[in-house]
């Protein structure tokens, strides 16, 4: 879009959280998956956000610009949901039932709790993953 974006580090900073934000999806109970719940949809947003700025021609604007609506609505849905499910864990907790339609590792219960080593695993895997992509790929 702006020829100063083209060649400035925003960008490069950006993918270093979209990648940090893409990894924190698959390492289990760290901090930054539970404390924001859809890391991965999250991670697109900032992904499509980093290569619109740095791209400005019609079919990259298209591209990413795609991108970027689908993570919104995509994000808005899933809150939405997690706000729906919300009321209805909780009245089955209340009667000592578990959840049948529960996926693993998808909301953090009571009993789960953010683990400062995975955290930092998340870090170094997302920092490694967007080292790869800059120096190699």
């Amino acid at each position: 879009m702006v020829k100063w974006f083209k060649h400035s580090g925003v960008s490069v900073l950006l993918m270093l959280f979209a990648s940090v934000l893409m990894a924190a999806a698959y390492v289990p109970r760290n901090h930054l998956k539970m404390r924001m719940g859809h890391p991965m949809v999250l991670s697109v947003k900032v992904w499509a956000l980093a290569h619109l700025l740095a791209n400005g021609n019609l079919a990259d604007v298209v591209l990413f610009g795609s991108f970027l609506v689908w993570s919104v609505f995509n994000f808005k849905a899933a809150r939405a949901r997690d706000r729906a499910a919300a009321p209805e864990a909780l009245r089955l907790q209340a009667d000592g039932a578990e959840n049948t339609n529960a996926v693993p590792g998808d909301q953090p219960s009571a009993q789960t709790s953010a683990n400062t080593t995975a955290t930092l695993l998340t870090v170094l895997i997302g920092v490694a993953l967007w080292a790869l992509f800059v120096f190699y790929l």
